[in-house]
């Protein structure tokens, strides 16, 4: 429920949908990234990370030996 109420935009995919009716539009700019939790001390603490790109992942993979 936190991640949902820190999300503050809506989002369609092909796989999921999030909606919030406070913030009916996607927000590239500011959220097309992934929100990630962590627990710190007891305490759950939300951040968010850019996604990386598949091209620069895979420069750094050695798919010879895959």
């Amino acid at each position: 429920m936190q991640a949902a109420l820190f999300r503050k935009e809506t989002r369609f995919l092909p796989v999921s949908v999030h909606y919030r009716v406070d913030y009916p539009e996607t927000d590239n700019e500011n959220w097309l990234k992934h929100t990630v939790l962590t627990k710190e001390n007891g305490e759950v603490k939300l951040t968010t990370r850019v996604p990386r790109k598949l091209e620069d992942f895979l420069k750094e993979v050695d798919v010879d030996a895959c």
